[in-house]
């Protein structure tokens, strides 16, 4: 079964894969009522399938300087693996990083005005 896209896909959808691909964890609304767990939101279950496919959230972000960016300006553009993002390799007008939001490492692309 073929990974959803991560960006449009239901959270229905999102669910069945997990329970395809992971057939040991508690994913589907029955389960986690079941077992008294909360159920999962599509949030969710975008952060269990990257955490499976040791998949990274990778954004956008413009900067005016390598003096830092508003996390408020960050824009999601998909998903990278870990071994993607670090053959990403910087040039003039961009740098790769990682950082932290909210517990999840997040890669970004930032690109530089002027």
């Amino acid at each position: 079964m073929q990974c959803p896209d991560l960006e449009t896909a239901s959270r229905e959808a999102l669910i069945q894969w997990l329970q395809w691909n992971g057939r040991n964890g508690s994913y589907s609304d029955a389960e986690n009522d079941g077992e008294g767990l909360p159920r999962l939101t599509r949030a969710d279950a975008v952060a269990a399938i990257c955490d499976q496919l040791e998949l990274m959230p990778l954004y956008r972000v413009t900067a005016d300087s390598e003096a830092g960016f508003w996390r408020d300006d960050l824009e999601l553009i998909g998903h990278v693996s870990c071994a993607e993002h670090y053959a990403m390799r910087d040039t003039g007008a961009e740098h790769y990083d990682t950082f932290e939001l909210e517990g999840v490492t997040c890669a970004v692309v930032v690109t530089f005005r002027g």
